[in-house]
């Protein structure tokens, strides 16, 4: 990095010295086009890498497949800008502190994900006065953050009213901790995506366990105990957890779909790769990092005052896990 003279910034932006003195005190007799000049030339030539931060990926980031594909969005626009990219992984309480290339210094600007996240480090990183975006929604009051959110509430109605369509006459939730808005939100749609078919979820029939592939087999032995005639439909707020459901019913004998349907979320490669094959709510995972990138560079070149968010719609993948749509299940 280049760090230039008073002087070199104003011969690159075609200004007078004292107009790049102005500018950098935001003087209001300067024009926001010049100030986005002079800041654009000089992120250009001292601009720190770009940092990512991602809370409690499953297992070794590189074998996260819903985060290495952020990233990947990530790192392809950022390439074209020519913008080096730096990435760490932490725990998300704050008892370890804050991300090291947060108190190092070592970036421009920061992309943050990964759950949980607790408040009071969301509120820390605010505090930086780094300019942030965060993958997902955080906070109960989200509206004062940029960020590039997957529609969570959509995504739970679409599994809510595939299930409806199939046939099934139980419903049941399975989901991390509610305090979390992403499991919130996908059980809010859910909600609304049977009642709005004529069905309805007990809430006996929200289980809350690890949003992991344990969780999911623990929760469906779980249901196996309540005894029932009835076809159930398992809305599995994860790929990881509705993987864990389809090994707990394989190995009870129980038929897919036939008597259970499951659907997962995300879309991970996994869902296309078991069996049977997971129906699931497919998020553009590289989009939202190319989204999350170009929203930074945005903050940090001027072009955006105060928050910005992208909302990206979700989409329902069927495949054998529920492969009776639209039909009666007997």
């Amino acid at each position: 990095m280049t760090k230039l003279s008073m002087r070199q910034i104003a011969k690159l932006a075609n200004v007078s010295p004292s107009t790049v003195s102005r500018a950098l005190q935001d003087h209001p007799s300067i024009s926001p086009q010049t100030k986005r000049r002079i800041h654009n030339i000089i992120n250009q030539h001292e601009q720190k890498p770009i940092g990512v931060v991602i809370a409690n990926p499953t297992g070794d980031l590189a074998d996260d497949t819903f985060f290495s594909e952020v990233i990947h969005g990530i790192s392809e626009f950022l390439r074209r800008e020519e913008q080096q990219l730096l990435v760490e992984t932490f725990d998300g309480t704050g008892q370890q502190g804050l991300p090291t290339l947060v108190t190092e210094k070592q970036v421009s600007g920061l992309i943050v994900g990964g759950i949980p996240i607790l408040d009071e480090v969301i509120y820390a990183l605010l505090n930086t006065n780094l300019p942030l975006v965060f993958i997902g929604k955080y906070l109960q009051e989200s509206g004062h953050l940029s960020a590039v959110i997957s529609d969570n509430v959509m995504g739970g109605r679409l599994a809510g009213q595939h299930l409806a369509k199939c046939g099934y006459h139980e419903f049941y939730f399975l989901g991390g901790s509610l305090k979390t808005n992403t499991f919130a939100d996908r059980l809010q749609g859910f909600k609304e995506g049977l009642e709005s078919k004529g069905k309805s979820l007990p809430k006996e029939n929200i289980l809350i366990s690890d949003m992991n592939q344990q969780g999911g087999y623990n929760s469906t032995l779980e249901i196996l105990q309540r005894k029932s005639s009835a076809s159930r439909g398992i809305f599995a707020s994860t790929d990881w957890m509705a993987a864990g459901v389809i090994r707990a019913l394989q190995q009870n004998q129980i038929p897919i779909p036939h008597v259970y349907g499951v659907v997962g979320y995300s879309d991970l490669d996994l869902a296309s790769h078991i069996y049977p094959s997971l129906t699931s709510i497919r998020v553009e995972k590289s989009a939202m990092g190319y989204l999350a990138a170009r929203n930074l560079l945005d903050q940090i070149g001027g072009y955006v005052q105060g928050p910005m968010q992208n909302y990206l719609q979700p989409q329902l993948v069927i495949r054998e896990s529920t492969s009776q749509a639209e039909q009666e299940v007997s």
